[in-house]
């Protein structure tokens, strides 16, 4: 991999070190690879995968919001929706939000249900100062910390803080060279950021920024004020904010495998395998780790030499999982075979034109003249 990767951006081209830790557990070059072959993360538009009340995934792309923040463990970002695009194509928040818009109550359940999300990053984003080695790259299962709202503009905008599950193993995310995380009875669980009580709502807030602390509910009007003045533009998070940590609790565990085996719960000698249902979902190439839709009939391969896209990187891989097809019987799938009409009667009405009939030529099917 080069020194130097370019990004385009809306002005001018950035140079981003293209040196991060390892690669991803999975990636893919599309979202529909995504929904094909992970669980938590079937949404085909949007940042948030969300089911039955409950988020479940997350995608961190082009737009993560402003104040965005992504380190080794911790990532912060906006939460999706109420926006819409400028003449520019960029996103713009139209409308304020609340506890009680959808993707909002689907964080803040899985928050108290401890429910933990996958992270996906994308090769667009702006906000890990580093070139991502593919379009679309699993990061890891994370749990959601906070849920808060600011002043972005003149709107009210909600910001999420997700916290890495797994404190002991090393980002890949993380910069190439850099020192593996500290063993965890070695880390402090305890310290939590300075928190306030508001005495014009009787809430407390955490101090999430370093320029003073703040009420951080809406309905306060006390709201996203430094004192008695609005908040400047300006703002960074407050250190302990960004560094303090969850002890783990043996209660959150992933619903979902991060990358699941697919493969490896197929019956080779069962050929009714290969029709199945479940057998139509994607799969995790166990050589390159790629997502691989099922586009073929009889099973899976890595690199589609049918598709021409200039605007994705190449791959070669060589990997390939064909399976076994079995025989049907036409009995099997046809419930009145020699028993139904071969034929339809036609019945002309008087009515309208009479169309003329042709048996021949598409046989065994019927053809119409008017």
């Amino acid at each position: 991999m080069p020194a130097k990767r370019k990004r385009a951006t809306a002005g001018a081209e950035v140079s981003l070190p293209s040196a991060v830790n390892g690669e991803p557990p999975a990636w893919a070059n599309f979202r529909s690879e995504l929904g094909d072959t992970l669980p938590w993360f079937r949404a085909v538009q949007g940042g948030i995968y969300h089911k039955d009340g409950l988020a479940w995934g997350v995608l961190v792309d082009r737009d993560s919001g402003e104040r965005s923040y992504i380190d080794e463990e911790v990532v912060i970002t906006r939460i999706g929706g109420s926006c819409s695009k400028n003449a520019n194509g960029d996103l713009v928040r139209v409308k304020d939000q609340a506890k009680k818009d959808l993707l909002v109550k689907c964080l803040m359940n899985s928050m108290e249900q401890k429910v933990p999300v996958g992270v996906i990053i994308g090769e667009h984003n702006t906000v890990l100062g580093k070139m991502v080695p593919h379009p679309y790259n699993v990061m890891d299962y994370f749990r959601i910390t906070n849920i808060w709202f600011e002043c972005i503009g003149k709107r009210i905008a909600a910001k999420v803080r997700y916290e890495k599950l797994d404190l002991q193993s090393k980002s890949w995310w993380a910069d190439k060279g850099s020192l593996p995380p500290p063993p965890l009875q070695e880390r402090d669980f305890a310290s939590r950021p300075n928190s306030v009580e508001c005495n014009a709502c009787n809430n407390r807030s955490f101090q999430v920024f370093h320029q003073g602390w703040m009420c951080l509910q809406p309905s306060c009007t006390r709201f996203f004020k430094i004192g008695a003045l609005a908040a400047p533009a300006n703002l960074t998070y407050h250190q302990k904010f960004l560094s303090y940590r969850m002890a783990p609790d043996p209660v959150i565990k992933p619903h979902h495998s991060l990358i699941p085996d697919l493969l490896s719960t197929f019956d080779e000698d069962d050929a009714s395998v290969a029709t199945s249902r479940v057998a139509w979902k994607g799969i995790v190439c166990p050589q390159c780790r790629k997502c691989i839709s099922r586009k073929f009939w009889r099973g899976w391969k890595c690199s589609d030499d049918s598709t021409s896209i200039s605007t994705q990187p190449q791959h070669s891989c060589t990997f390939e999982k064909m399976t076994r097809m079995p025989v049907v019987s036409l009995r099997s799938v046809i419930d009145t075979l020699e028993i139904a009409p071969q034929k339809r009667a036609f019945m002309p009405d008087d009515k309208f034109m009479t169309p003329e009939v042709d048996d021949n030529s598409l046989a065994p099917y019927r053809r119409d003249f008017l």
